[in-house]
């Protein structure tokens, strides 16, 4: 099992994307704003709600003056939502970073691709990494070969990327044969080794929903967020479980990438949190470690 420690995205570290930032005009403080007007302020958009608006920072207003309906377009994939993914209709979805540290590890949630490629720089050096996202885990026969459409995984990691040291950059580009392409999250980050996923994982589902039966005995059903969730028993070596526990301690309510196994049939790639974390000292060469996460939505 491996962690991605998310580097946060900011404009130092964002260089380029292929995305326009134009959902709205740029907030300016000597302006008087309308009703449902909106504006843009550190890659937030914002709508005033009421007429008259005037001189009130949107970034401080306590929802009086401004609502904040979400991160512009641009950022979307930063913003720890993957149900709300940015989407472009030019086949192609291109971010580039330049990382202020160490950043092996790559993954991309809430997809809606056919693959995707990351190139790792220093000057005019580059390697370029590929995952394909169309799955034929579901054929089992000429039939199914025939008649059943390829399925696409909705996310992917890429792990142990080079690190060429300060002036290295990554870019990644999210393709589609088809024309429409949708990310929910990039996260870029160090990764850090747990140990070895045993088997006897769990996946699941965890339902938000609200299903509940009224005085007539009739279902009412309101449908929300299903988060995924896994329950991961690893393997720690040797004098490693205070490290480990010190790690977790570090990534307390922090969003992370949790990889159990990179495969992703397994389903065992999740961005979210660490609920629940123990460890039994089994002896002095091993210890097993127990990680409930559940997956941000």
């Amino acid at each position: 099992m491996r962690v991605i420690i998310p580097e946060p995205i900011t404009d130092q570290n964002l260089i380029s994307s292929n995305v326009p930032e134009n959902d709205a005009p740029d907030y300016s403080s000597g302006a008087t704003y309308g009703a449902g007007e909106a504006v843009m302020l550190d890659h937030v958009v914002y709508q005033a709600a009421a007429d008259g608006v005037s001189g009130v920072d949107p970034k401080t207003d306590d929802g009086t003056s401004w609502i904040p309906l979400g991160s512009t377009r641009r950022w979307r994939p930063f913003d720890g939502v993957i149900a709300d993914p940015v989407t472009v209709t030019s086949s192609t979805l291109v971010y580039r970073f330049a990382p202020q540290s160490l950043a092996r590890g790559v993954a991309l949630f809430g997809l809606v691709a056919d693959r995707v490629d990351v190139t790792v720089s220093h000057g005019e050096n580059s390697v370029v990494f590929r995952k394909e996202l169309i799955s034929f885990d579901h054929i089992d026969g000429w039939w199914s070969w025939l008649f059943v459409e390829p399925t696409r995984e909705a996310e992917c990691v890429f792990l142990d990327l080079p690190w060429f040291g300060a002036g290295t950059e990554i870019e990644v580009k999210v393709i589609s044969h088809s024309g429409n392409v949708a990310a929910g999250q990039i996260v870029m980050g160090d990764v850090q080794r747990v140990g070895q996923t045993r088997w006897g994982a769990e996946i699941g589902l965890l339902s938000s929903s609200r299903k509940e039966r009224d005085q007539y005995g009739r279902w009412v059903i309101v449908k929300r967020y299903t988060s995924r969730t896994a329950r991961l028993p690893v393997m720690v070596r040797g004098k490693s479980p205070r490290a480990v526990q010190k790690m977790f301690a570090a990534l307390d309510a922090l969003p992370a990438v949790f990889v159990g196994d990179e495969r992703g049939e397994f389903g065992l790639i999740l961005f979210g949190l660490y609920l629940e974390y123990n460890t039994t000292l089994a002896g002095d060469g091993w210890s097993e470690v127990m990680i409930y996460v559940e997956s941000i939505q």
